[in-house]
């Protein structure tokens, strides 16, 4: 894991514009898809993480905890550049450690199919397909709270 990355959430209206910037620049973009398409209903109740590297946004994902208590992770991306030095594994970690926090009895997401490998090592198992969404194929992973994703 990387020591030098600073993780928390957005606090201003620059940190949010950087914020879904990135969000649109890394997962939506790359689509064709539209700006506006990097946000959801969910944004102003869920947990945001931004990660900082010295000085730059370097990578972003979201948690949203639903009236069942289920906290999905959303949005998850790091710049290419900062791909496997465990920056998104803090990420999931932090977004984790705030869903607990806030009382989320089960967590899940929807995998690209890509990514899944990566969940698998923060502790999360497959337990469906999912839908595909935006026309890439995604499976339900959910999180295995004895899997011990900080050790």
């Amino acid at each position: 894991m990387n020591t030098d990355v600073l993780l928390r959430s957005p606090h201003s209206q620059e940190d949010y514009s950087a914020y879904y910037s990135l969000r649109w620049e890394l997962l939506r973009q790359p689509l064709s898809l539209p700006r506006g398409s990097e946000q959801d209903q969910y944004e102003q109740q869920a947990i945001h993480c931004m990660a900082i590297l010295n000085d730059s946004l370097v990578g972003v994902g979201r948690v949203h905890i639903d009236a069942r208590q289920y906290a999905q992770i959303r949005y998850m991306a790091v710049r290419p550049l900062q791909q496997n030095s465990g920056i998104g594994r803090s990420i999931v970690d932090y977004l984790i450690t705030q869903a607990q926090q806030a009382g989320a009895l089960h967590i899940w997401c929807n995998a690209r199919e890509s990514a899944k490998d990566f969940y698998h090592h923060c502790g999360f198992r497959v337990v469906a397909q999912a839908h595909t969404d935006i026309a890439i194929p995604h499976v339900r992973m959910q999180y295995n709270f004895d899997s011990h994703c900080w050790a």
